[in-house]
C-alpha cells in the first residue's frame, strides 16, 4: 500500500512527457550528438550551444524554462575552464546563457523573441564526483507577454555561449561531454517536464566520445529516499 502511494505521487506530482524531444548542437540544434572538433582554434572562439525542444501537451503558453545541462571530462577531473581546481571564477568569464535568437539560427521557432532574459548557476563537482558539472539555465519572462504554443512545434530553448577570447584560464582542449538531461516548462497551467531522447540531446567538445551520452539524476530526490520517508 505505501509503495502504490509512492507511485501515484512519482506520476501525479508534475506532468512528465519522456516521449517529447530535447535537442542540442553546436551552432544550431537540428539534430544532437554533433562533436566541436577544434573550438580553441583563436580564429573560432566563440561558440554556441544552442538547446532546442518540441513543445510537449499540457500548456497554452510558456513563460519560464529550466534546462539541465550536465557536462562531463571522463576519466579527467574538469579543467579551470570548465570551473575545476584553480578556476577562480574562469567559468562565470567563459561560459554565459542567452536567449537570444533575433539573428538566428532560423530552423526551429524562436519563441521568446527578444522578450526573455536568462541566467545560469554551475555546480563543479557534481554528485562528488570532480570529472562532472552542471549548469541549471533559467530563461523567463513576464508572464503577460507569454504568447500561444502549439504542440509538437519545435522551438529554441537556449543557448550556452562559450567565449574564449578573454579567457586565461587552462583547459579549452580537454574533450568533454555536454548532455542535457532535462527541460521544465512553466506556464499558466503548471509545469511539465521531459527528457530525451538522449541521442539528440548531447553535443561533445573536442570531439569527446568516452560514455557519452551519460544520464544522471536531474534531482538529488532518489526513489530510495522518497521511500524511506514513508517507511
Amino acid at each position: 500500500m505505501k509503495l502504490a502511494m509512492i507511485l501515484v505521487l512519482l506520476v501525479i506530482g508534475v506532468p512528465c512527457v519522456r516521449a517529447q524531444e530535447i535537442h542540442v548542437g553546436w551552432g544550431d540544434a537540428t539534430g544532437g550528438g554533433e562533436n566541436l572538433g577544434n573550438p580553441c582554434d583563436p580564429t573560432a572562439q566563440v561558440n554556441e550551444l544552442v538547446g532546442a525542444f518540441r513543445m510537449p501537451p499540457g500548456l497554452s503558453a510558456v513563460y519560464t524554462l529550466e534546462a539541465t545541462v550536465d557536462f562531463c571530462t571522463l576519466p579527467l577531473a574538469l579543467p579551470p575552464w570548465w570551473g575545476g581546481a584553480g578556476s577562480e571564477g574562469c567559468i562565470p568569464a567563459v561560459v554565459y546563457p542567452s536567449a537570444d535568437f533575433t539573428n538566428g539560427p532560423s530552423t526551429a521557432v524562436d519563441y521568446w523573441g527578444g522578450r526573455a532574459t536568462a541566467t545560469v548557476t554551475y555546480e563543479v563537482d557534481f554528485l562528488d564526483n570532480p570529472v562532472r558539472g552542471r549548469a541549471i539555465i533559467t530563461v523567463q519572462m513576464p508572464p503577460g507577454e507569454a504568447l500561444p504554443v502549439v504542440p509538437n512545434t519545435l522551438y529554441y530553448g537556449f543557448k550556452l555561449v562559450v567565449d574564449g577570447r578573454a579567457a586565461t584560464c587552462g583547459g579549452c582542449e580537454i574533450a568533454t561531454c555536454f548532455m542535457t538531461n532535462g527541460i521544465t516548462l512553466r506556464g499558466p497551467e503548471g509545469e511539465v517536464r521531459f527528457y530525451g531522447p538522449y541521442d539528440s540531446a548531447w553535443a561533445g567538445w573536442r570531439y569527446f566520445t568516452l560514455g557519452c551520452p551519460f544520464v544522471v539524476p536531474v534531482s538529488r530526490t532518489s526513489f530510495g529516499a522518497l521511500k524511506a520517508s514513508f517507511d
